[in-house]
């Protein structure tokens, strides 16, 4: 209800106001300069795709083995997908909205990132993507503790994936935005559909 009416609790207006998205950016490149790679990359895809914490448990396949795998192997888990060519996707079968959204498939089409994680896959010595100080696979919630303690330390606020992502929307045309928002509300139709069936682009 309060997103809906845009208030904002101290809270969170403490994080819209203490950061900015090209802090996150920065902070990207600053963690892989001191060598912190791991989490420069898992930061990089929360900026670049604004995925949720369910890039802890990405899995690194070659996509002859990922055509082998069944539906349910595929919903029910996420992967980085090599391709032949040297081109790779990113498979979300496992995420908060998955009910409702299904498999998405994101192509790597941003050149920076596919170096990075082209140089990261070269270092790997098994398919599991992050690990935690102990080897093991990243859990979601131990993802959303990590960047919280990197975003405090760096930028002097905690951050998550959807201050991310709102910090990332504030970057955009506000009053395209607000005009789409007021469109779909007097015409009752959703903004995917305003989009979808009523944007007319003649290129």
């Amino acid at each position: 209800k309060n997103d809906s009416k845009s208030i904002v609790s101290e809270k969170k207006k403490e994080k819209m106001t203490g950061a900015t998205f090209q802090d996150v950016l920065n902070l990207v490149e600053k963690l892989k300069e001191d060598g912190q790679f791991q989490d420069a990359l898992i930061l990089k895809l929360m900026a670049e795709y604004k995925f949720r914490n369910e890039v802890a448990t990405l899995k690194l396949i070659k996509i002859d083995n990922y055509e082998k795998l069944t539906e349910k192997e595929k919903t029910d888990n996420n992967y980085i997908v090599l391709k032949a060519d040297g081109k790779m996707f990113i498979s979300r079968g496992d995420f908060k909205t998955d009910g409702t959204y299904g498999i998405i498939i994101t192509e790597v089409e941003e050149e920076s990132l596919h170096n990075d994680l082209t140089n990261y896959i070269s270092s790997m010595t098994d398919d599991i993507f992050f690990k935690n100080t102990s080897g093991k696979q990243y859990k979601t919630s131990d993802i959303s503790t990590r960047i919280g303690r990197l975003t405090k330390k760096h930028l002097k606020v905690s951050l998550g994936t959807s201050s991310i992502t709102k910090l990332y929307m504030g970057t955009l045309d506000q009053k395209t935005l607000r005009a789409l928002k007021k469109l779909s509300k007097d015409r009752g139709t959703s903004i995917n559909v305003l989009l979808a069936s009523y944007f007319y682009d003649p290129q």
